[in-house]
């Protein structure tokens, strides 16, 4: 397995190795086998929530993402924001849109638009190379998260004050950085829309498609 024969917790998550391999079937070695932003333990031992998982309660957003920035029940699907969460990939290194995110952009600066209420926060998400510096990763995440926050206000026209964007460098992956398939998902924007009140946000495909 790779463990450490001296250590009852090799990933320092809380569980011991016997009881991540025997028990729950998670990885040892790994302290958040599901990538979902909160360790094994804390899922099994605080929130009860499926280490397995990354969205245990079916919701819509990562149990990580719920318990760490929107402070809602990760077992609790009602309370989930009502988010519409669109990922952008880039570039290795770099912080360029890629025209084929233009129309799914369109898309959320519509829903913007129906939504006169809501606002926007806007991720920005790097992978991690063995050559990654914590620092300049911080800054291209912020470059990219401010990417797409200039081209919601600057080609839809959105006010400035219904949006934030905010960089988590290499911290936050959803895959391992093992391949380049992996780190190209890693290389990534989250748009997350938040309602206002009792409104109502759509985001089916449907509702959002925007005329060719």
């Amino acid at each position: 397995l790779g463990t450490n024969p001296f250590d009852p917790d090799s990933d320092k998550d809380g569980l011991t190795d016997f009881q991540e391999v025997r028990t729950h079937k998670t990885d040892p070695l790994n302290p958040d086998s599901d990538y979902d932003g909160l360790n094994d333990g804390s899922e099994v031992l605080i929130y009860t929530t499926n280490p397995l998982d990354q969205d245990t309660d079916d919701g819509g957003v990562y149990d990580g993402h719920e318990v760490i920035e929107d402070k809602t029940d990760p077992l609790d699907p009602s309370d989930d924001l009502q988010v519409f969460r669109l990922e952008i990939e880039f570039d290795y290194d770099k912080a360029d849109l890629r025209p084929q995110y233009y129309e799914d952009l369109n898309a959320v600066i519509k829903v913007l638009e129906r939504a006169p209420g809501a606002t926007a926060r806007i991720e920005g998400h790097a992978d991690r190379r063995p050559t990654s510096k914590r620092a300049y990763n911080l800054r291209l995440s912020e470059r990219r998260a401010n990417a797409v926050l200039d081209y919601i206000a600057d080609q839809g026209g959105i006010d400035r004050s219904r949006l934030t964007a905010k960089g988590y460098g290499f911290d936050q992956p959803i895959a391992p950085n093992d391949t380049e398939e992996n780190m190209q998902k890693n290389r990534r924007t989250e748009i997350y829309i938040r309602r206002s009140g009792d409104a109502e946000i759509s985001t089916s495909r449907d509702d959002m498609a925007v005329p060719k």
